[in-house]
């Protein structure tokens, strides 16, 4: 709503209209100079302001979030709008209130009638809940519109009694839940990626670049306007606002700033570099810890899973790194922003990236924000927000950010002084020089005969690039684009992101897994090894003694190959191998039938775990010792990279040893093992120095969350619209289970029975039989276990410790006096009527003797179970299980384990 107030008239004051809530009534947006329009104050309050300091003139007040207000006087009086709705939601389910702040008049009435009304008279759930419930079941098993519909309509009509409160359709039930804020925008775009129907064109028919236009033409029906291309908005600044309005949530907001490394061990984002160099250049911003600081995450991915398919959309996401590693990463908490449309590759991204650049603007000015986690009188704070980096692959670097990541000047770091070459015989580009990262005065800068190229190397490091030297390239090059950018990027609008320390981060996920891929296709002779080859490093002057024969263009097989027989017993480990379970996939059968049993269908995981952890153990007998010694660093260097702990002093350490390592491996192996996955290596060691560890900013997150949107495709006609609808709704229940504690989804979404139990610490159990215990050694073992793992039971036990500790001591003073020493060596002549003959172990019998003894004496004591277990009762027959899941643990019996493809840790 909007309304004017003219400064010499405030009698002549009116409100605006019409209001539906008692609350609203009472309270109105003050509008003087004081106030600012962020505050609302009761009418009589507000005339006196007007009154006294009079009116801002003309001023427009919008609740919309597009229009943030300025910043806060410190002399603005302070009102706690929760005091206020205290006792108009006493009614509603505990935690409802809080969501209240942030929803309008008629979505409170709405809210509060959904969350405070049963289901029908009598019932024990409220409609909100029943809704909720529906809406999980609908999206795991991917109900149809129509058919969600119908299941209204019958229970409704024919199940739940008469005057029941359920919804009739499915677009009342969307109606209901758009209350919750978690609607979307839509806009429309040209088909060639010339335009975006935003903003002040809006209203336009056809494109001012292409002219194409905006809609299909169906032909008889030309009332009905069909987009051609929808870009789906996903606002994320009500996003933010969700945050501080779950107190568990919001409470975790300024974590970071009390849980920063003192040890010299990082272990979260905030203990690198960058984000210091960020509070050192920007105080006003890192005074106020409860201000957020995202990471922008894309990729793009295929919504059928078939490969065959060349159908490509682009989520765009947003991780909020204030919050700790483990709850950042979650699903629940990563805000999905954009979902661009495909069908085909995105021509030019920036177009799309507008709706969030504008937020993004409105973040780095920022806004008033309530966080409900405050006590009375300190919820109200101004909140900024900026953007700290983007995790994306190479491929998702070059599309939405212009920066490009193939050809010779394919590493976004190096930029222009990017080293590099196409190789005629190959026809690919290789990153063949890697002294150039050495010290000056090292070795192997060095001209040497046989080694590297017969050539010294004299430039100097080359230095990183940034934003702000990317932003001076650009202005240097008049009528056309420096080398190795595509375009000016758009986020070049933020007024902070040209002095980032560090804006793009190169992605260890793909990075890993491209390396992995190469160099066992390569050492299996999966990858080129042919004439061509040899004659590359002829012409490259590298590795005399695998050129080929002037005479006859024979060559000897690659050192860096495995023998047919090595490749056999590879393999074969390689299928014997036993993982902890959930660790890897079952390797043995991702070997294709046949003589040569290639490796495929590994999912990125998988590949990792094969540099990692799988080639240093197979490979300890093969190749050369050099070569067997590169492969076991370069391993090294990924299990370092992938760590959840970064000790300082190993950044150190491999900031000297990375470019060593890499100038190894370039001895003894092929070129066309080094392209720019490889070249990436290099360049990872800063940037875990300025970011932190990667396990919470690698792509690793993003791909979690695209399973989740795949599985939410139903209409393959429409994927992005299907995606849209069940992101809606999976964020609307998490929005209410994280405000409403006693509300519970029996079913979460994507969880299994054994997930659950995992984290609840409840146990599954797993193939179980009625068995008759007849043997009484078993019996009776079976009966001590149990003693020992009762709670009840650990006073017997106790005093059993008690008793022996007792008799050990009159044990040896008698002892003594025979011996005259206490020197324990004398125990082993002690007689046996002299020795302590209690066991280590507290016994059936002695807990039976004992317990039913105090029983007699005084049954107060023993409590009922006590005494079930020490006489036996129902232990007879037990259950016997085969395997079960308890506690986050996979138990099985030995016979049972050994059929398996996985051990449990």
């Amino acid at each position: 709503f909007s309304m004017t107030i003219s400064s010499s008239d405030s009698e002549g004051f009116v409100a605006p209209e019409p209001y539906t809530s008692k609350w609203y009534e009472e309270f109105v947006y003050c509008t003087c100079p004081k106030c600012g329009g962020c505050r609302r104050q009761r009418r009589r309050t507000e005339i006196q302001h007007l009154e006294k300091h009079g009116s801002i003139q003309e001023q427009n007040m919008s609740t919309s979030y597009d229009v943030p207000c300025n910043e806060p006087n410190e002399n603005m009086e302070r009102m706690n709008q929760n005091e206020v709705m205290d006792d108009e939601m006493g009614d509603l389910e505990p935690g409802i209130e809080d969501m209240m702040h942030e929803i309008f008049t008629h979505q409170e009435s709405n809210m509060k009638t959904l969350a405070s009304t049963k289901l029908y008279e009598g019932a024990r759930i409220s409609v909100l809940a029943t809704i909720l419930l529906l809406l999980n079941l609908k999206a795991i098993f991917g109900w149809s519109d129509t058919s969600f519909t119908a299941l209204l309509r019958f229970l409704a009509d024919k199940l739940l009694p008469e005057g029941n409160r359920l919804p009739r359709s499915y677009r009342e039930v969307k109606n209901s839940l758009s209350d919750l804020g978690m609607d979307y925008k839509v806009y429309h775009a040209c088909p060639n990626d010339c335009m975006l129907f935003y903003q002040e064109n809006e209203n336009k028919e056809n494109c001012h670049v292409c002219g194409e236009s905006r809609y299909e033409h169906q032909g008889v029906v030309k009332s009905i306007k069909v987009p051609r291309k929808v870009l789906r908005h996903f606002p994320l600044i009500p996003q933010l606002k969700h945050v501080f309005q779950c107190k568990d949530i919001g409470n975790l907001m300024d974590w970071h700033s009390y849980n920063k490394s003192i040890d010299g061990t990082m272990r979260i984002v905030a203990d690198g570099k960058a984000w210091k160099e960020i509070d050192e250049q920007w105080p006003d911003f890192a005074s106020e810890p409860r201000n957020a600081r995202i990471s922008i995450a894309m990729d793009g991915f295929n919504p059928y899973s078939i490969q065959s398919s060349v159908y490509s959309i682009w989520p765009i996401v947003a991780v909020v790194n204030n919050l700790p590693p483990w709850m950042a990463i979650k699903k629940e908490q990563i805000m999905l922003t954009l979902i661009v449309p495909g069908k085909y590759q995105v021509k030019n991204m920036d177009i799309y990236l507008r709706p969030v650049i504008d937020e993004l603007k409105v973040l780095w000015k920022g806004f008033q924000m309530h966080d409900i986690s405050r006590p009375i009188g300190r919820r109200d704070f101004f909140f900024r927000g900026m953007m700290c980096w983007t995790i994306h692959d190479a491929p998702g670097l070059s599309v939405c950010f212009g920066i490009q990541t193939k050809g010779k000047f394919g590493c976004p770091s190096c930029g222009s002084e990017t080293i590099a070459k196409h190789s005629n015989h190959l026809k690919k580009v290789i990153f063949h020089e890697y002294r150039q990262f050495l010290p000056i005065n090292h070795r192997y800068r060095v001209r040497k005969r046989g080694e590297f190229n017969n050539k010294a190397m004299k430039l100097p490091i080359p230095k990183c690039m940034t934003p702000n030297d990317w932003y001076t390239a650009y202005n240097n090059v008049e009528g056309e684009l420096p080398r190795g950018m595509k375009r000016f990027s758009i986020f070049y609008e933020l007024p902070y992101y040209r002095y980032l320390p560090i804006a793009h981060l190169l992605d260890v996920m793909h990075i890993g897994c491209n390396v992995s891929k190469s160099l066992w296709y390569l050492i299996n002779g999966k990858k080129v090894d042919g004439l061509r080859l040899r004659r590359d490093l002829q012409e490259n002057n590298v590795m005399p003694h695998l050129w080929p024969n002037p005479i006859d263009d024979s060559y000897s097989i690659g050192p860096w190959r495995l023998t047919n027989e090595e490749k056999r017993q590879v393999k074969s480990t390689i299928k014997e191998i036993k993982f902890p379970t959930g660790f890897a996939a079952t390797l043995k059968n991702a070997f294709t039938r046949g003589k040569d049993e290639e490796l495929t269908g590994l999912k990125t995981h998988d590949w990792h775990n094969l540099l990692k952890v799988i080639l240093p153990v197979i490979i300890p007998n093969s190749f050369d010792k050099d070569i067997r010694d590169a492969i076991f660093d370069l391993s090294g260097y990924m299990r370092w990279l992938t760590s959840k702990e970064i000790r300082m002093e190993d950044i150190d350490y491999w900031k000297k040893q990375a470019p060593i390592l890499l100038c190894k491996i370039q001895k003894h192996l092929p070129l066309t093992f080094f392209d720019s996955q490889v070249h990436y290596l290099v360049h990872l060691v800063r940037e875990i120095e300025y970011c932190g560890p990667v396990t919470s900013r690698s792509m690793w997150l993003v791909e979690r969350l695209l399973k989740v949107l795949k599985h939410f495709v139903r209409q393959r006609a429409r994927p992005e619209g299907s995606i849209a609808t069940g992101y809606t709704t999976f964020k609307a229940m998490v929005r209410v289970t994280q405000y409403l504690p006693k509300f519970h989804l029996d079913t979460p979404i994507f969880w299994s029975k054994c997930q659950q139990d995992m984290l609840t610490g409840e146990v599954l159990q797993i193939r179980s039989k009625l068995r008759t215990i007849r043997d009484p050694y078993e019996w009776e073992r079976m009966h001590v276990f149990v003693s020992h793992h009762t709670k009840c039971m650990e006073k017997w036990i106790d005093s059993y410790n008690t008793k022996k500790e007792e008799a050990d001591r009159n044990a040896y003073l008698n002892l003594s006096r025979r011996v005259g020493s206490m020197n324990t060596n004398h125990k082993r002549k002690l007689p046996l009527e002299h020795r302590n003959t209690w066991p280590n172990k507290c016994t059936w019998s002695w807990l039976r003797e004992n317990i039913i003894f105090q029983n007699n004496k005084d049954p107060t004591i023993v409590s009922k179970e006590e005494l079930e277990i020490a006489t036996g009762t129902h232990m007879r027959k037990v259950r016997h299980y085969k395997a079960m899941w308890a506690y986050g643990k996979h138990f099985r019996i030995e016979k049972t384990d050994e059929l398996r493809n996985s051990f449990d840790r």
